[in-house]
């Protein structure tokens, strides 16, 4: 599951690279090793769209 998980606490580009990396468009977002929601990139996409930076923590975006 590591492969696909990413904490809540991540940056946005951060997320992206992994999704990149990975080669998936969906990641799980935890806290504390428990799931805490769902980062595709249409949320990522939403998020530049919306001039959001870069670095802005992934928890902060997510619906």
């Amino acid at each position: 599951m590591e492969k696909i998980s990413i904490l809540k606490t991540a940056s946005l580009v951060e997320a992206l690279k992994k999704m990149d990396i990975e080669g998936v468009k969906l990641l799980i977002v935890v806290e504390n090793g428990l799931f805490y929601g769902l980062i595709s990139i249409g949320d990522i996409q939403r998020a530049i769209i919306n001039n959001k930076p870069f670095s802005i923590e992934i928890q902060n975006i997510i619906r």
